[in-house]
């Protein structure tokens, strides 16, 4: 898939977020949210952010697993639960 606007990177430590890589792009029509996996494959985990302007892995306890992400534009942070690929 084509990434026209890379952003932050993130990498999973394991089960429940996986090994895979995640990835923040930006665009004129909002920000998405990437999971890459090892073999090359894309989904989009979510989209319509703003501007992205960090992501962050948290492992399994109090606030995780999820992922979090900041949308600078919005002035919001979100958290997302694991999604399996």
């Amino acid at each position: 898939e084509n990434v026209p606007a890379p952003g932050t990177i993130a990498f999973g430590a394991g089960d429940p977020l996986g090994l895979d890589l995640y990835l923040s792009e930006g665009g004129l029509a909002g920000g998405r949210l990437l999971r890459i996996s090892p073999s090359g494959g894309v989904t989009v985990v979510a989209e319509g952010f703003g501007v992205i302007s960090a992501i962050a892995l948290a492992p399994p306890g109090p606030l995780g697993p999820a992922l979090f992400v900041a949308d600078y534009a919005a002035g919001i942070i979100y958290r997302i639960s694991p999604v399996s690929p």
